[in-house]
């Protein structure tokens, strides 16, 4: 029995008033996760950044606040470790965002006993940065707000 099974089991045998407090965790969990994606992009975009400045840095010692770093060799030796752990992040994220995204949405339709069609619930389907890298995705939003 896969997961989206015993979801769709739970729901069909549960209480109202459980269905109704599972939805607004879950809601309320999917537009936390979502905002945790979004900063973990951000600091992802600046690790990045500092590769690629600390590959051009020719320094002895780089001074950060009270921490002296005599060897910056060792910036360029730490990034990648820290990108690929952001990463495994964010992927982990992802993957828990979209079993909580039909979840919320398998909720709802059982709540308003129809197709559920909130309005922004598509919206956290993708992170910010998926967002804006995905073709024509301004234009989409443009779109289905019309209809």
């Amino acid at each position: 029995m896969t997961r989206e099974n015993e979801i769709l089991d739970f729901i069909e045998q549960a209480d109202e008033n459980i269905v109704l407090g599972l939805y607004n965790k879950a809601y309320k969990n999917l537009e936390e996760l979502n905002a945790k994606v979004d900063k973990y992009s951000i600091y992802l975009s600046l690790i990045i950044l500092l590769f690629f400045i600390s590959t051009n840095l020719e320094v002895d010692t780089l001074q950060i606040g009270p921490i002296s770093i005599k060897n910056t060799s060792i910036v360029t030796t730490i990034l990648p470790l820290l990108y690929f752990a952001f990463i495994f992040n964010i992927l982990v994220m992802v993957m828990h965002k979209s079993e909580l995204y039909f979840a919320v949405k398998r909720l709802g339709e059982r709540i308003y006993k129809s197709d559920y069609k909130l309005s922004n619930i598509h919206d956290f389907q993708n992170n910010f940065i998926n967002r804006v890298s995905l073709p024509f995705s301004f234009i989409w939003k443009r779109n289905r707000n019309e209809k």
